[in-house]
């Protein structure tokens, strides 16, 4: 999967953005808040839907606008092309495919595969279980096809059965009624989690030996986010009085979590936060080759800031994987960013007031 095309216009200060970049390795340079992460920034919204950096998805546009727009021509392994186009206007998506409509978020970001390495990698090891369960569900969606239908029916019954929680008029038989819809997809959310828990734990150690020695995972805890000695189905039927109280269904795959084992360390957070930052790239860079055994393609490679908290010797580990990689990457740094092991194929881009231009 390569990005043969990128248009940018309005993403925060990014005016008129359209390159061309390399199927390999691209680095976008430029001045602290020239605007490169902003580039990086569009084309994670491409694949995710929202914004690595915090604040609401409407503080994207430019100051003064209420609008912004981000589109790639993407090219599969067969030399198949796909444009994408995604655009907020006043509070509303607008979103096609090869200038079709598409309906909803969540069927767009399916098309564009992109991991992200930025500053803030670290939260998938630090940060709380919905970063976590993210990190396994966009796999899910990419990989399985069912994945998608047992989410979306999980979320219908969750939002029923917690409506039926906080109604005046409190009818248990209506929160007895979504019971089995929300067990039915709930265990299959929780039954592909693990599988693929499974999975990257094979390629997570040598992963982890490689980017961080000394450092070995001695297993994975997922934890499901209810009773393990009960079913779903039985849980929320032992759960339904404190549900009531609470307004909200407390049990279930939406509570799930996963942590890392540590062979000799201990827990997870006992790590220093630089060695959460490459526990979490390594778990990132696994996701990938997961994603790339299944479905033959390479996910593009977005890095924001790869040296953050990442010292020379570890940087220049993570490139060297990525290079041999033969996927797409880009990465944004400063001008003295510029001296990194890089390929020397790899186009350059500089950025600079919001408009991006090649360096030849």
């Amino acid at each position: 999967m390569r990005i043969t095309r990128l248009r940018i216009d309005g993403l925060r200060n990014l005016r008129a953005v359209d390159i061309e970049p390399s199927s390999l390795f691209n680095l976008i340079l430029g001045d602290n808040g020239a605007g490169k992460s902003s580039v990086i920034e569009a084309m994670h919204l491409m694949a995710h839907g929202r914004s690595f950096r915090s604040g609401q998805i409407d503080s994207l546009a430019r100051h003064g606008s209420k609008s912004f727009t981000a589109a790639v021509r993407l090219q599969d392994a067969l030399g198949r092309d796909r444009d994408l186009g995604i655009s907020r206007d006043d509070g509303e998506w607008v979103l096609r495919e090869n200038g079709a409509t598409v309906p909803t978020l969540v069927e767009f970001v399916r098309f564009c595969a992109v991991i992200t390495l930025e500053p803030e990698t670290h939260s998938l090891i630090t940060g709380p279980s919905e970063v976590r369960r993210r990190f396994l569900d966009w796999v899910l969606f990419h990989v399985e096809p069912g994945f998608l239908g047992s989410w979306r029916r999980y979320l219908r019954a969750l939002r029923q059965r917690n409506a039926s929680l906080r109604a005046h008029r409190y009818d248990p038989r209506m929160v007895e009624a979504w019971e089995p819809d929300l067990s039915l997809a709930g265990s299959e959310i929780d039954a592909s989690r693990r599988r693929l828990l499974d999975s990257l734990a094979d390629i997570l150690t040598p992963m982890l030996a490689q980017l961080l020695p000394g450092v070995s995972i001695s297993g994975i805890r997922y934890r499901s986010g209810w009773p393990a000695t009960l079913s779903l189905a039985d849980a929320l039927v032992e759960g339904r009085a404190a549900d009531r109280e609470r307004g909200f269904t407390q049990r279930g795959p939406h509570r799930s979590d996963w942590r890392l084992d540590y062979a000799g360390l201990g827990q997870q957070n006992q790590l220093s936060r630089g060695q959460a930052k490459l526990t979490a790239i390594a778990c990132l860079l696994s996701q990938a080759s997961y994603f790339r055994a299944l479905t033959q393609e390479w996910p593009i490679f977005a890095c924001d800031d790869l040296a953050s908290e990442l010292d020379r010797a570890h940087q220049g580990v993570v490139l060297e994987w990525l290079a041999a990689s033969g996927a797409q990457v880009f990465i944004s740094g400063t001008e003295r960013g510029a001296s990194w092991s890089i390929p020397a194929s790899a186009s350059m881009f500089h950025v600079e007031q919001g408009q991006v231009t090649p360096l030849l």
